[in-house]
């Protein structure tokens, strides 16, 4: 029976046990500001205790690299098991311990990588932007109870208080529908609520992007250097070009990688500046969302592996493949200009803009217009990302034209500028008046408005300048706003038509033609 079954272990000897080991480590474990490694063999009872910081200041300078590598690496490995370990989680005081913990591991596996840096000079670029990037994702893990203290100023426990008070009000509210049977079909998400992070903190937001964009900043000289070292193609240097192509493309999903969770994190951040009246921060953010993300574009030329001599079997693999990249960058620029234009409307609308963000229409109108050509350049002729220009060969004209095509994706053509003949745009934002409509009740007739025949453009643009300078900068930056919007339509437009099997309804061009 159950109750005649021996148990498992004996607790009398498991505390006997641990009282030894602490008297042990107390005896021995006796200098300040050192570390010790506690081992046992495999299927063994013997126990070693290593002093660490004695090992790594050893005269040997390999020994030292050896021990300084070595701890860097573990911590970097125990930081990824407490990462493991806080997914299955459930408590929240124990998923911020172990976040507190995981990034003081990271934290220490870049200083000792720093350490070693200096030793041979080789910076392990790779691994530190890896832990960099783990750092960032220690930040963009959701606290419900820090969302809501950010949202509300209050306290942890008013802030659980009230959350005890609402789940109590949502069980009354289920089941009175329960007994009623109402179904509610709920309101569809918009973009940016599709997108993540949207219960992360500003805090953790930007500290994720500075992690993100230090390790960006860690591995794009690699790029830049493997994309100067043209590989030959000749037979006896074969094997080497092979290695080059494999090094490039993992740099390229690497950077890429880091790329798309930073354009993210900067749209979200930019969403909870725009909450405070934080002008400068908010300006700030969505520049670099489309920087960063022109470059993205940029990455994918190298990460695809487009070549100058391939087939058409190799155009159609590729493209295949660089599809799914291209619909998760629509989707980021589909929420850009949504956010902009979000920026646009709340200035013209509210006058605390004025008041607590210290911006004016041309700042509003100067950011969209660093957004349109940041997101709309294309790279240079050699298509190294961030490099200087350079000459176009014979060999490679045959692939420019699929090369242009990706790399100017974005440049989707708002299409209320279409309907308006090009007359709508960032640069024209006079806006549009019936030729039927009076300029001003209040000024006198001058040769222009006699004339029949003025167009439309012309009547807006009178009207603005009898407008005053206030009126006149809300009604620009309202405009900039319908452009704003127009674009983001025009993007889920083409994903809508490409969903239903099609190629894409949206139009591009490039800029100056």
């Amino acid at each position: 029976s159950e109750a005649t079954k021996e148990p498992l272990f004996s607790p009398a000897i498991v505390d006997m046990n641990a009282t030894i080991l602490l008297n042990f480590l107390k005896t021995n474990c006796t200098k300040e500001n050192t570390t010790y490694l506690l081992r046992r063999h495999p299927n063994s009872p013997e126990i070693r205790l290593y002093d660490i910081s004695a090992l790594s200041s050893s005269s040997s300078t390999f020994a030292k690299r050896k021990w300084v590598w070595w701890l860097a690496t573990m911590s970097h490995r125990f930081a990824l098991r407490l990462s493991q370990l806080s997914s299955v989680v459930t408590s929240q005081e124990v998923k911020r311990l172990y976040r507190s913990r995981q990034r003081g591991l990271l934290g220490n596996a870049l200083e000792l990588l720093q350490d070693l840096e200096d030793m041979d000079g080789q910076g392990h670029e790779l691994i530190c932007a890896s832990i960099m990037e783990h750092l960032a994702d220690t930040f963009l893990e959701c606290d419900d109870v820090a969302v809501e203290e950010e949202e509300e100023g209050g306290t942890k426990g008013d802030v659980r208080k009230e959350r005890r008070q609402k789940k109590k009000k949502k069980v009354k509210q289920k089941n009175k529908a329960s007994c009623t049977n109402e179904k509610k079909e709920k309101p569809k998400p918009t973009s940016s609520s599709s997108q993540p992070y949207g219960k992360v903190t500003a805090d953790g937001l930007s500290k994720a992007q500075d992690h993100l964009l230090s390790g960006i900043k860690k591995l794009w000289p690699l790029l830049q250097q493997a994309q100067n070292d043209v590989p030959t193609t000749t037979a006896t240097e074969k094997t080497t070009t092979t290695s080059s192509m494999i090094q490039t493309e993992a740099l390229s999903m690497q950077l890429y990688g880091l790329h798309h969770k930073l354009i993210n994190v900067s749209l979200r951040l930019a969403e909870r500046h725009l909450r405070t009246y934080w002008s400068s921060s908010a300006m700030q953010a969505l520049r670099i969302s489309a920087r960063r993300m022109k470059d993205a574009v940029g990455l994918l030329h190298t990460l695809i592996g487009v070549s100058s001599s391939q087939s058409m079997d190799d155009d159609e693999r590729k493209e295949a493949k660089q599809k799914p990249y291209l619909k998760s960058l629509r989707k980021q620029y589909a929420w850009l200009w949504e956010c902009c234009g979000h920026f646009a409307r709340s200035f013209a609308a509210d006058n605390l803009w004025r008041e607590r963000g210290h911006a004016c229409g041309d700042d509003v109108v100067s950011l969209l217009r660093d957004v349109e050509v940041a997101c709309c350049s294309s790279m240079n002729n050699n298509g190294v990302v961030g490099g200087g220009g350079g000459g176009e060969s014979s060999e490679e004209s045959s692939s420019q034209g699929k090369k242009e095509e990706t790399e100017n994706f974005l440049n989707v053509i708002p299409p209320i500028t279409i309907q308006s003949n090009d007359c709508v745009t960032l640069y024209s934002l006079s806006g549009l008046v019936s030729s039927n409509a009076s300029v001003s009740p209040t000024s006198s007739p001058t040769s222009a408005t006699k004339n029949k025949k003025m167009t439309a453009m012309e009547i807006a643009q009178q009207v603005l300048q009898h407008q005053k300078q206030l009126k006149r900068d809300e009604r620009r930056v309202l405009v900039a706003a319908s452009v704003c919007y127009s674009r983001a339509i025009g993007v889920f437009t083409t994903l809508l038509h490409e969903k239903k099997g099609g190629r894409g309804v949206g139009k591009t061009r490039r800029r100056g033609k």
